[in-house]
């Protein structure tokens, strides 16, 4: 017997894709990377979107986001590893009873030399 599926919703980013996280189950935080081939420039985005992917909010980064991760210990922390070599912690605000969401930067954290590229990001217990 073969499985049927269908798609119930879909959404076209401004940047392409990379990496996703569900935040309280209400919220879809998208990391964006695009490289500009002629000049070798990368950049990105944290998109957040609604559950029925409304975009809410678009915070552009200088470099392009390969990983964004939600941290065990506080989910309103996430970290996004970058294509610039840098690491950078942020701050989810939002209000339980209503769907504002505010993404601030927190730290951006320059770990090792830029021969070395940031992919997956973990957090260690």
């Amino acid at each position: 017997m073969t499985e049927i599926t269908q798609v119930e919703a879909h959404v076209k980013t401004g940047l392409p894709p990379c990496c996703l996280r569900i935040f309280q189950d209400k919220f879809v935080l998208v990391g964006t990377y695009e490289l500009d081939k002629p000049t070798g420039n990368r950049t990105g985005s944290i998109d957040i979107y609604d559950v029925n992917f409304k975009l809410i909010y678009t915070y552009f980064t200088y470099g392009a986001i390969l990983d964004l991760k939600l941290s065990p210990f506080d989910s309103t922390l996430p970290a996004t590893a970058h294509s610039t070599w840098n690491i950078m912690i942020w701050n989810i605000v939002t209000e339980d009873c209503n769907s504002d969401i505010a993404i601030e930067l927190i730290s951006d954290l320059f770990a090792f030399e830029n021969d070395t590229l940031f992919t997956p990001l973990h957090f260690l217990h």
